[in-house]
C-alpha cells in the first residue's frame, strides 16, 4: 500500500475509508426535502445526476438486495463442499483468529489468519 492524495486531502496506507450511505440518502442539497414522500421526483425528467448517483436502493435495510441471503447461503454450500475434500485443516504455526473492527463489520485480520490445508 501506498499513499494517496484525493482532493487535495492525505489518506497514509493502512486507512478504511467508507462512505456514509444514510447521509447520502437524506441530504437536503441533493434531495430538497428527503422527508417527504414525493413519488414524481423518480419521474426520468425530475431527477438529477447527483440523486441518480446517491441512491443505492439494495445495500441495507428492508429493500437489501433480495438475491444477497440466497447468495450467502451458496457461498457456504461452496466452502463447506470445498473443505470436505482436505483430511486436515489447521492454523499456520503463530496463526491467528482475531476481528479487526471496520466500521460496524468485524473481519479477521487476514495477515495472520493463514490456514495450512493437507
Amino acid at each position: 500500500m501506498k499513499e494517496t492524495i484525493v482532493n487535495n486531502i492525505k489518506i497514509p496506507p493502512g486507512i478504511t475509508l467508507m462512505t456514509d450511505l444514510i447521509s447520502m440518502g437524506y441530504d437536503p442539497k441533493i434531495w430538497g426535502d428527503p422527508l417527504n414522500v414525493r413519488p414524481e421526483r423518480w419521474f426520468k425528467e425530475n431527477i438529477t445526476k447527483e440523486q441518480r448517483n446517491s441512491w443505492m436502493p439494495f445495500l441495507t435495510g428492508p429493500r437489501i438486495c433480495i438475491g444477497m441471503n440466497f447468495s450467502l447461503f451458496e457461498q457456504k454450500v461452496f466452502v463447506v463442499n470445498l473443505l470436505k475434500r482436505f483430511k486436515e485443516m489447521k492454523l499456520v504455526p503463530n496463526g491467528e483468529i482475531k476481528p479487526k473492527p471496520v466500521g460496524s463489520i468485524n473481519t479477521p485480520q487476514y495477515e495472520k489468519f493463514i490456514i495450512q490445508f493437507e
